[in-house]
């Protein structure tokens, strides 16, 4: 398939193209002649009873280009052949397919071949609905009403270091899902807390990574990778104690609550630390990674 560049040919080459023995007008129609959708002095209009295979497999590069100038009969059959062949996928299977959950001898779902959605739109439901339907004439993702959100949550940690409650102790036998795992990041950037974990097992991959190609070498993530790439420290099961005296220790108790309130008074005032505050990045683990 030819690549198109839509071109305003009357605003910019009005004159020009006005005589149809200039230079200029017969590279252009050599470049599209191919397209008689694209230019042409009377564009073949698209009839939705009998359809032209070649309009429609030129309305594609109109369809990725988001071009105006597309036939508004040729649109709307793209749309409604789409919106059609979708209508019959099981969606509730599908679904749960595609959480891995299958039943014995079933097939799996694949969803039909489509014609590519009218850009800006995201969807043939939003293509219909802003071309031809109720929301015709609205404006498309209004960028000056964007909505900023957050969500609230708690977290609890398993304990706080006695000698600076900011140092907080998680034993963990696995971490399920990134979600489960980003609380942690958003409890140490929204309070200036510092994360040590007691792992259970050593070299556990992330379960999250398991969806995605393994690195180049074949490996994947392991939770104690994750860790300290998020500026946390870590040790195992049955190490806490010969971890606790470790003499950089010392620092990671100073440089946690340095300059900062108690935790217990931050959190008896209701207020958090600024909510755009970085992790706290002094990770034992980072530092003895960098010396080795």
């Amino acid at each position: 398939m030819t690549s198109y560049v839509e071109l305003d040919i009357e605003k910019l080459f009005e004159a020009e193209l006005k005589n149809k023995d200039s230079k200029l007008w017969s590279i252009v129609e050599k470049s599209v002649q191919e397209h008689s959708v694209i230019l042409n002095d009377a564009p073949e209009a698209f009839d939705p009873t009998n359809p032209n295979p070649k309009l429609l497999d030129e309305a594609r590069i109109l369809l990725l280009s988001g071009s105006r100038s597309i036939d508004r009969n040729l649109l709307k059959y793209t749309i409604d052949e789409s919106l059609r062949a979708m209508d019959g996928v099981e969606w509730n299977t599908y679904n749960r397919q595609r959480t891995g959950v299958l039943e014995e001898g079933e097939q799996i779902i694949m969803l039909p071949s489509v014609y590519p959605v009218y850009k800006p739109y995201r969807s043939h439901n939003e293509a219909y609905e802003f071309e031809f339907g109720g929301l015709a004439g609205y404006e498309y993702e209004p960028k000056h009403l964007m909505l900023d959100y957050v969500i609230k949550s708690t977290y609890t940690s398993d304990t706080n270091e006695i000698l600076n409650n900011r140092i907080v102790w998680e034993c963990k036998g696995r971490i399920s899902s990134l979600i489960d795992a980003k609380k942690y990041v958003n409890s140490a950037k929204q309070n200036h807390v510092h994360f040590i974990s007691v792992f259970q097992s050593r070299n556990i991959i992330c379960p999250w990574t398991l969806s995605k190609p393994p690195r180049k070498d074949g490996t994947r993530m392991t939770l104690a990778e994750w860790r300290v790439n998020n500026g946390f420290d870590f040790c195992y099961m049955g190490e806490v104690e010969a971890f606790k005296k470790l003499s950089i220790l010392t620092g990671l108790l100073k440089t946690s609550a340095m300059d900062l309130i108690v935790l217990t008074e931050q959190l008896e005032s209701k207020e958090t630390l600024r909510y755009d505050a970085k992790p706290n990045n002094y990770s034992l683990a980072k530092r003895m990674k960098r010396k080795g």
